[in-house]
């Protein structure tokens, strides 16, 4: 191992060694707190870059039927842990660092497919055939639905301002789901990373 490591990248041991001149000196609890804490940070300048790869490939294959929003997302998350192991092979990798790096992943994926949206919206003119399938769902929502009480909603999201606070719920339903199965996908993606890698 390097001089300098504080944690084995196999098995994640600690090797902090004080030496020094003239005999020993004792690491008071503050200072190993701070050299141990410090170890298990991410290497921004290295998580970024896998974190902004992941996420565009991410939401790019949100395009195709085949990987859909669960496929695309949880991969996303382990691809970006396995850029990251790759960019710094030797910085330590917990379970928790891998799920910190697949929610990154995932918060960026999610503003590429928001840009990817607003671009489908304004240049192919989707938005009124988004208009349309979303007043079909409420329609047969509300045609399932005949209870009294929720007549009046359904009325409401027929309405122009009901479309936009539907649209709005949505989408923040699908940042949830980038942000929690990108989360999953990088702790899996550490899982993976630590059996294949010998002990």
């Amino acid at each position: 191992m390097e001089e300098g490591t504080p944690f084995c990248p196999h098995c994640n041991a600690p090797q902090i060694r004080v030496v020094v001149e003239g005999g020993e000196q004792t690491v008071t609890y503050e200072t190993a707190t701070r050299v141990l804490s410090a170890s298990k940070r991410l290497e921004w300048p290295h998580a970024l870059p896998a974190a902004a790869t992941s996420g565009a490939i991410s939401a790019v294959l949100m395009l195709f039927p085949f990987a859909g929003l669960t496929l695309g997302t949880i991969f996303g998350g382990m691809l970006c842990v396995m850029l990251y192991r790759r960019r710094a092979p030797r910085a330590p990798l917990t379970t928790g660092m891998g799920a910190k790096l697949g929610a990154i992943s995932g918060i960026l994926a999610f503003a590429f497919f928001s840009i990817f949206t607003a671009v489908e919206v304004l240049v192919l003119h989707a938005g009124e055939q988004l208009r349309v399938e979303l007043l079909k769902q409420v329609n047969e929502a509300a045609s399932r639905n005949t209870e009294a009480q929720m007549q009046p909603v359904f009325d409401y999201l027929r309405t122009s301002a009901g479309m936009q606070f539907a649209m709005m719920v949505g989408f923040a339903s699908i940042f949830l789901i980038f942000l929690v199965l990108s989360s999953a996908g990088g702790a899996l993606g550490t899982a993976l990373l630590r059996r294949r890698r010998p002990r």
